[in-house]
């Protein structure tokens, strides 16, 4: 029965049907947990059942007995009290739970009339938490409210708060100074409820907001700062100039991430010295660049470690810095500089610099965002000190090679992979007779160029080195040809090739160089005129020409040698000297003799022929020396005198 209907209170007799009324209230009070307000009417009137009643929960115990109306008159005024005290214990208990939730949460309630000006009349002692104020410091003084608002909130806040008196209804949020002149974010939520009487009243709560707004704030800040590193890293893509894209990006990342100085120190001498090289102020902002210069690195002993080590110099409180970084605590402060974050620039795993932010204005942790951009400078920095580096070094190198292509004396020609002649050096102009022009743009193997081998025919274009090179993708060395020119004559070259290939073994191209042999063939072609005519002096020479190794070896001899000794040249060739000494110890005497002079003429020498014959002979002889000046043998003529030995006929 009592789920089925909602009752302001229960009368009940002591005796009925079933169960009584002692058995109804325990039911109600124990089972059904209600505190509903119960009377016993009963016509019973022992103390035991009114005693046990009470100790179950009856409010009141009424006996029956005498004038119903009197009766029934008391029954009512009963009722209607023990009702009034329920209401009013109900309500009470309502209040207290509403004000411990009050005071539990962080929604602060408040109530004003919408007068002018408007005069709070409720603020909930939970403000003292939220806000450090006391309720009655804002109770009838709206003027005091408005002081706390932030003044460039305080006309939208106007604004809402008429925009109430026509909607009834009002969600804003402005920004509202704490008792410490902090600002606080609040969510503020009113409705105008009006009486049956006219009056208005307005209803409100506000809840603080600040942690929400910082977070809406964080992340619009993060994608405002992802945007600009991700502008900033494309600068340094392709050719640009390093210092004016770093000078921009230091400004550009130091403004977003609200910082009062960006910069960048390098290092230099081996990491000895350092120079600020770039920097960016906010507007009134001091500059310092010209004031860091060529200072020493270890001046800043805590500050370089820390570099070394790879880690982020991230100082909240300049002030607070240990004792050990007094040298950077003392130039810091110099700078009016309250907190720092630097990051190390790294340039093939060596430290090269760092980059940092500085706030001159207040102490305080830097961002995440302000992490994550210095972060993405100092890698992109470094990357580009690296890529400067190396192109750096790839223009010395090109520059030396380009120098010593224009400076080398032999003549060098680059093709591309189907011969044509992309580049040629100077050497090559003057070799071939030709301007770079003419050379430039001719294939290697155009029939413009009048090509012969050495004997004077024409040399096909698989006998040259660069179509060889290029077919057998190998080396070709040393192939000799002749150039015809215009006017007939004819410029010898000794060309060798190399191809040009790359990572996947295609052909590129072929370098060929080439050295000017002309005047060394003509030399050649001209000793050779000349060995021939000394030859044929050679072999009609009637003495006998010798030489001799130190060990007495004979190492040369002329033909006439035969009519001499009656040898053949080669029976004789390598052979002692002493083979044809008619006494070999006429050696020992000889040798002696241009020891002492070092040379000797007309020295005579008995010699033995093949067939045992004895020749005189006079001898013209002298003493080879090397360029070291050591003996290396003896060389000299033998002249046959043996008809002018004999004695004469009177």
């Amino acid at each position: 029965m009592f789920e089925e209907g909602d009752f302001d209170g229960v009368v009940s007799d002591y005796q009925m049907p079933g169960k009584d009324g002692l058995d109804l209230l325990k039911i109600l009070r124990e089972d059904k947990e209600s505190d509903i307000p119960f009377i016993i009417f009963t016509g019973k009137g022992r103390e035991d059942v009114a005693i046990e009643a009470l100790n179950l929960g009856a409010d009141r115990y009424l006996q029956k007995g005498g004038s119903p109306k009197s009766q029934y008159g008391v029954l009512a005024h009963a009722i209607k009290q023990e009702i009034e005290v329920a209401q009013v214990r109900e309500l009470k208990t309502a209040k207290n739970q509403l004000n411990r939730l009050v005071s539990e949460t962080p929604t602060v309630i408040f109530t004003y009339k919408p007068s002018n000006p408007p005069k709070i009349t409720f603020l909930s002692k939970n403000i003292k938490e939220e806000l450090g104020f006391e309720p009655e410091e804002f109770k009838n003084d709206f003027e005091h409210w408005k002081d706390f608002v932030h003044p460039d909130d305080l006309p939208a806040v106007w604004e809402k708060m008429q925009e109430l008196l026509e909607t009834g209804h009002i969600s804003h949020e402005y920004r509202f100074k704490d008792s410490k002149g902090n600002y606080h974010w609040l969510h503020d939520k009113q409705n105008l409820l009006t009486a049956e009487s006219g009056k208005k009243k307005v209803f409100g709560a506000w809840i603080d907001i600040s942690s929400r707004k910082k977070a809406e704030n964080r992340l619009k800040n993060r994608a405002k700062v992802e945007r600009k590193v991700s502008e900033t890293s494309s600068r340094y893509a392709g050719d640009y100039d390093f210092d004016e894209i770093t000078d921009k990006t230091l400004a550009d990342v130091g403004e977003v991430v609200g910082a009062s100085r960006s910069y960048l120190f390098q290092f230099r001498e081996n990491g000895e010295k350092m120079d600020n090289t770039h920097e960016w102020c906010a507007e009134g902002v001091s500059p310092q660049i010209d004031n860091l210069q060529d200072l020493p690195s270890d001046m800043f002993p805590w500050w370089m470690e820390k570099l070394r080590n790879g880690e982020t110099i991230h100082i909240e409180d300049v002030s607070e810095l240990p004792e050990e970084a007094e040298a950077e605590k003392e130039t810091l402060e110099s700078q009016n500089i309250k907190s720092v974050l630097v990051l190390p620039v790294f340039e093939s795993n060596e430290l090269a610099g760092f980059v940092g932010f500085d706030d001159c204005e207040e102490i305080g942790d830097w961002s995440d965002e302000a992490l994550f951009a210095l972060r993405m400078i100092s890698t992109t920095i470094g990357n580009s000190l690296e890529k400067r580096r190396v192109e750096d070094a790839l223009r010395e190198r090109e520059s030396r090679l380009q120098n010593l292509f224009d400076t080398m004396s032999e003549g060098v020609i680059l093709t591309d992979p189907d011969g044509q002649i992309v580049e040629a050096n100077p050497a090559a102009e003057r070799i071939l007779g030709l301007e770079r022009s003419e050379i430039e743009g001719r294939n290697y193997v155009d029939p413009e160029w009048d090509i012969i081998r050495p004997d004077g025919s024409p040399m096909p274009a698989e006998e040259m080195a660069g179509p060889r090179a290029m077919r057998e993708k190998r080396s070709i060395e040393n192939v000799e040809m002749g150039v015809r020119q215009p006017d007939g004559s004819v410029t010898w070259i000794m060309v060798s090739a190399s191809p040009l290939l790359r990572e996947d073994e295609n052909l590129e191209g072929i370098v060929g160089t080439f050295v000017d042999i002309t005047e060394r063939k003509r030399a050649e072609e001209e000793l050779k005129k000349a060995e021939e005519k000394y030859r044929r002096i050679f072999e009609q020479f009637q003495d006998l020409y010798y030489r001799t190794d130190m060990d007495g070896n004979l190492v040369e001899l002329s033909p006439s040698v035969e009519p001499l000794t009656g040898y053949e040249r080669e029976e004789l060739m390598g052979k002692p000297a002493t083979t044809v000494y008619s006494d070999p110890a006429d050696r020992e005497d000889f040798l002696r003799e241009l020891r002492e002079k070092g040379s000797v003429e007309n020295y005579e020498l008995t010699l033995q022929k093949q067939n045992g014959e004895r020749v005189v002979a006079s001898a013209n002889s002298h003493i080879m020396v090397g360029e070291n000046g050591e003996p290396v043998g003896i060389e000299g003529t033998l002249r046959d005198i043996t008809e002018r030995k004999k004695p004469k006929r009177s």
